[in-house]
């Protein structure tokens, strides 16, 4: 039996932490074949290199403060503090830019190794 993870919300890496997900990257992150959660917490601006999509997985980006831009099929969102893009399985996405100081969540359905380059 799984046991529960109560944790504080903080970084374990650069900028991100593995909240839950299939492969968990510490003692901190709970096992889940269902959702994977990443919080990202960052002063450093990234981007992703490549556009990408994931073939079974539904995304979800939750800006909690800094805005991030995101292509979706060439379409720019600029998604503030307190707002949510979602991005349906298969369809092609990148992250432009992240705006500092920067906390947003991301969570993924299901936990699978689904992502592709496009």
């Amino acid at each position: 039996m799984r046991k529960p993870i109560h944790r504080k919300l903080e970084v374990t890496t650069s900028h991100w932490a593995l909240i839950s997900g299939r492969s968990p990257t510490d003692e901190l992150s709970f096992r889940s074949e269902g959702l994977q959660v990443i919080f990202n917490d960052t002063s450093t601006p990234w981007q992703d290199a490549v556009a990408h999509a994931h073939r079974e997985s539904d995304e979800i980006y939750i800006v909690l403060e800094g805005p991030m831009v995101i292509a979706v099929n060439a379409e720019l969102f600029t998604v503030a503090a307190g707002e949510v893009l979602c991005v349906p399985a298969g369809t092609a996405h990148q992250l432009i830019r992240v705006e500092v100081p920067h906390r947003s969540l991301v969570l993924r359905s299901p936990s699978v190794d689904d992502k592709m380059e496009v």
